[in-house]
């Protein structure tokens, strides 16, 4: 996060009257949810922007991400495609990434193992 004007970036946390507060608060939803961050470019020019999106599963079994207007998770980058992939839960509750054709391909990052790999598996 960082200052639209000067592009100074916020800390995570702030002291007040002797206490930390977090800049960043939200409400964890009570029902199924999954949490994705995401992280700039390398070479970005806001190397320290980070986008964190909360979304409840309640009632779902994907996630759109993409530029679209009717995504779940909307990436304001002109190398996203409207509909860039899905994410999927499948029955046993584990999570699948599908690219949906994009242009540029879909890369995630894990920083630890969500399953133990297959050779269809990147992550």
């Amino acid at each position: 996060m960082q200052c639209e004007i000067c592009k100074v970036p916020y800390p995570y946390q702030v002291s007040f009257k002797n206490t930390k507060v977090e800049v960043l608060d939200y409400e964890v939803p009570q029902e199924d949810y999954i949490l994705v961050e995401s992280y700039p470019k390398e070479g970005s020019k806001n190397p320290t922007s980070k986008s964190i999106y909360v979304i409840n599963m309640t009632g779902k079994n994907e996630i759109k991400l993409g530029r679209g207007h009717d995504c779940d998770i909307r990436i304001a980058d002109i190398s996203v495609s409207r509909l860039h992939g899905v994410v999927r839960v499948l029955n046993d509750n584990s999570l699948v990434l599908e690219d949906k054709s994009s242009k540029f391909g879909t890369l995630a990052l894990c920083k630890t193992p969500l399953f133990i790999p297959t050779e269809k598996s990147y992550c």
